[in-house]
């Protein structure tokens, strides 16, 4: 009993640190991009203007629809909700940040949130980073008992990457929550694969966490791929439930792809015809990011720039 108490009084202290540090991280200017973003929560939901949020050609705003398909959805929703539960209105938000202008420009031409603004839109993301903690202390407890809870826990909790940048107002701290979702209900699915609830859970988590960032489609590729490779070693004597276990993560596979596409209107009418977009709007931008700032003409240099950053390069944030 007193071991549990103790588990929870660490659990509860750790999501302290993290949500207390919140207004502590410094300003990033994706963050004025995301409250802009979050005016799609105002069409949809105070002015019942779902139009504005679908995908048209011509576009209704082409800066809008094309931070629309290149960005997760999850945060702006959430930030949406904060400020207007907080009482603010469509009028009070910053426009899109402008990477090519300095500090003092986008500071004065209102591209850059105002402090009680960016305090309320820094709420979702502070939270989804705090309940993350919980999470992850029970996929340590699953992978080898309180120890390896409490390392992971900890670990976490005190990461200077994952504070900086779950704290912020961006997507991370719900593409790492939902993200962690999946590994431990992925866990859930190889204990539990004949039970209703965890293809549920793993369908559903796998969903979110591509909707609050398109990135973590690696992620759970690898936790659906590890769930069937695990499943398969066990089970390849029994055909039957083998054959089972493929139609249920075939179903959970499809509550992900339900989940992902309902909170992202702007897909609705043509999911294939977005996948295609998405894609090209992504490789413009990572080609306009290699243009500006320069990149690796050999697979050497990118081994060996690589290496410099990770192991020897001086501690920095963005």
């Amino acid at each position: 009993m007193l071991k549990r108490l103790f588990d929870a009084l660490i659990i509860v202290v750790l999501m302290a640190y993290v949500l207390i540090g919140a207004p502590l991280a410094p300003f990033h200017g994706d963050e004025a991009t995301q409250i802009f973003m979050s005016r799609d929560y105002a069409y949809q939901f105070i002015e019942d203007n779902w139009t504005r949020v679908r995908f048209t050609d011509p576009p209704i705003s082409p800066q809008e629809q094309h931070l629309r398909l290149l960005n997760g959805t999850v945060n702006k929703y959430l930030i949406g909700l904060a400020w207007h539960l907080a009482g603010f209105s469509l009028a009070d938000l910053n426009e899109q940040w402008d990477w090519g202008a300095d500090w003092d420009y986008n500071h004065s031409t209102n591209h850059a949130p105002s402090p009680d603004l960016l305090r309320t839109a820094r709420i979702p993301s502070s939270l989804m980073l705090t309940l993350a903690v919980p999470v992850i202390f029970a996929i340590g407890w699953q992978l080898g008992g309180r120890p390896t809870a409490y390392l992971a826990a900890i670990l976490f909790a005190l990461h200077p990457a994952l504070l900086l940048n779950g704290r912020r107002a961006m997507m991370e701290g719900s593409f790492i929550l939902f993200s962690l979702c999946v590994v431990a209900a992925g866990l859930w699915f190889i204990k539990n694969s004949q039970r209703r609830a965890s293809l549920i859970a793993l369908g559903v988590s796998s969903g979110l966490a591509v909707a609050s960032k398109h990135t973590a489609v690696f992620s759970v590729s690898a936790i659906f791929a590890g769930c069937w490779l695990y499943l398969y070693t066990a089970l390849m004597r029994q055909p039957r439930l083998l054959i089972l276990t493929f139609l249920r993560m075939y179903v959970a596979a499809l509550i992900a792809l339900g989940v992902f596409i309902a909170l992202n209107p702007a897909w609705w009418s043509d999911p294939f015809g977005r996948v295609g977009d998405v894609l090209t709007l992504r490789t413009e931008l990572l080609e306009g990011q290699t243009a500006a700032f320069g990149g690796y003409t050999e697979r050497n240099e990118a081994l060996d720039g690589w290496a410099r950053f990770v192991f020897d390069g001086t501690p920095q944030y963005f």
